[in-house]
């Protein structure tokens, strides 16, 4: 899987808007193929470091490789053709089509003409869209949502939204697929549909993955490499025991208060 996965190499980086620091000298490594995850509470920076790995955002310093590639100050759509696709904390689908349609928009940027190749029916577009199509049919198999083919995605619970949202990146077949959590507002069925669709994509596609998620039982299950953000700085990684045993990941999460109290409590008991 390794083999067509994308190594990840943050180095240094900081974010500034204005007086505000949200990334603080963060520096860490993602092998090729390796599940990972980026954790911490709201705030900590999470979002904005997914931004500058797939080009929102362009770091006040610092830079960004994958692959080998510095891609610090490349395009988003530069980025995206070099293998990376994302998804949204928020449902970003495109309103008005129907699921397959959605799906197949993720194939678009791996083609050679792109959209504007479908949009003027370019020569070769037939064969491309036929391609392109029997991809998404493999999508909505994989992520069992056939039935909904031809459903507008506005109409679709907000669960099955993100779903689709997942399949589109996954039409990319992404080398690095950035999650920004895909699982928030989920049902527990529906997480463990999740979970269990993600193992099996990265076993097809051989993609690195990085995930950004609250639900900590969800990180443990998936994760094998953990990166801890709190207030814009790197706060501790490793693997989930080395993590779930650090005594300043615990204190970021539970907060130094909730500490003092459990200590008061016991020495009142």
């Amino acid at each position: 899987m390794s083999g067509c996965a994308h190594s990840v190499a943050v180095r240094n980086v900081t974010l500034r808007f204005g007086g505000v620091t949200a990334l603080n000298d963060v520096s860490f490594d993602l092998g090729a193929g390796t599940l990972g995850a980026l954790i911490g509470p709201n705030g900590a920076g999470k979002t904005s470091l997914f931004n500058c790995l797939s080009g929102l955002y362009r770091p006040t310093s610092g830079s960004v490789e994958i692959a080998g590639t510095d891609v610090t100050r490349l395009s988003t759509h530069r980025i995206a053709r070099l293998g990376i696709a994302r998804t949204f904390q928020s449902p970003s689908l495109f309103k008005g089509l129907d699921v397959i349609e959605n799906l197949m928009m993720g194939t678009y940027m791996e083609s050679s003409g792109g959209i504007l190749t479908s949009a003027f029916r370019a020569p070769g577009f037939a064969a491309s869209e036929a391609g392109q199509r029997e991809r998404a049919e493999e999508i909505l198999d994989l992520l069992e949502i056939p039935q909904h083919r031809h459903a507008s995605v506005e109409d679709l619970p907000y669960g099955l939204q993100k779903r689709v949202e997942f399949g589109r990146a996954l039409a990319a077949r992404p080398r690095l697929l950035l999650l920004d959590e895909p699982m928030a507002g989920m049902t527990l069925e529906e997480k463990e549909d999740m979970v269990a669709f993600i193992f099996e994509a990265r076993e097809r596609i051989g993609f690195t993955l990085l995930l950004v998620e609250h639900d900590m039982g969800v990180v443990m299950e998936i994760a094998e490499h953990i990166v801890v953000l709190n207030f814009g700085r790197k706060l501790s990684e490793g693997t989930p025991a080395q993590v779930r045993g650090d005594p300043s990941v615990v204190a970021a999460y539970l907060g130094e208060d909730a500490d003092a109290g459990r200590q008061e409590a016991a020495a009142d008991a």
